[in-house]
């Protein structure tokens, strides 16, 4: 006889957790403290930047995740702390994928924590994430700012794989995004695709316009006017290089709310849709941080 069927909560879950914490030593961001379960980690720190006018030299990080891509069951928990000063880019070396599910079967999770000190920044910009058919999926975002901080986060969305005609038409996915300064919320974002309502915005024209590539900028600065007047430029430089139009498959738009930038775009492919938010991410980050953007090696691959 064939063997029974795993329940939901009887089946193979694999969790994955990373705890991260950076700060300064002799002005040099380091990697102070690292806690992992699973096969998440972070090998080395890189500083490809010199000290800035305030005598700090940042760091860009790899978040590894060396499978690849999230399984049914599969648990992905990354927290950051950020002690007062520190400068770290965090990236991934490969775009992150949620794979088809098995029938009845738990959803994938991520979630991401992070807790920036005063004058701290923090510039999240992992590479794309692909939402293969039949995903059963959940991702959420949670960033704590102290007076002073500053953050720059950008997510990016494949629904399906449109490059090999494979479309979003059954699974489910939802995400969440908060940011806060101080407790104050700034950004509650709610996002969820499934069932007949959620594929009816997706391919409807009114919402996603039947584009199945979606990503989102955002920036924050530290709660001065000074900040809010550099975003007030990068915002003025991002809009009049914004290549969104009817009829070329790709559109985008670009707001600022006090002192949060927030840079949309959709599209029918996700290379225009990373090549847009790359651009915007370099404008925004020497206006904002006073910094050339020094793009991550492994975006180079």
């Amino acid at each position: 006889m064939p063997p029974a069927a795993l329940s939901p909560l009887e089946e193979s879950t694999w969790e994955l957790e990373a705890s991260l914490g950076f700060g300064l030593a002799g002005g040099r961001t380091v990697l102070k403290r690292i806690r992992t379960l699973g096969p998440l980690h972070v090998r080395r720190l890189f500083h490809p930047e010199p000290a800035g006018e305030d005598g700090i030299v940042p760091a860009q990080a790899y978040l590894i995740h060396p499978p690849g891509g999230m399984v049914s069951g599969d648990s992905l928990r990354a927290s950051l702390r950020l002690e007062e000063g520190a400068r770290v880019l965090m990236s991934t070396p490969s775009a992150g994928k949620f794979y088809q599910a098995r029938p009845g079967s738990l959803k994938a999770s991520q979630t991401v924590r992070a807790l920036v000190e005063k004058d701290a920044v923090l510039e999240w910009l992992p590479l794309e994430t692909i939402i293969y058919r039949g995903a059963r999926a959940e991702s959420s975002f949670a960033f704590e700012l102290a007076s002073g901080a500053r953050l720059v986060f950008w997510d990016m969305l494949s629904f399906g794989r449109p490059a090999s005609g494979e479309i979003f038409d059954r699974g489910s996915f939802s995400e969440s995004l908060e940011i806060r300064r101080n407790g104050r919320l700034l950004a509650l974002e709610r996002l969820r695709i499934g069932g007949r309502e959620g594929f009816s915005l997706l391919n409807s024209l009114e919402a996603f316009n039947k584009l199945p590539c979606l990503g989102v900028l955002m920036a924050l600065g530290g709660g001065d006017g000074e900040d809010l007047q550099k975003l007030i430029r990068a915002r003025d430089e991002i809009r009049a290089t914004n290549p969104g139009g009817e009829g070329n498959g790709f559109f985008s738009a670009v707001t600022l709310k006090e002192d949060l930038l927030i840079v949309r775009a959709l599209s029918s492919e996700m290379e225009p849709l990373k090549d847009f938010l790359l651009s915007a991410w370099k404008k925004t980050r020497l206006r904002l941080l006073s910094r050339e953007a020094v793009v991550p090696r492994a975006w180079r691959c």
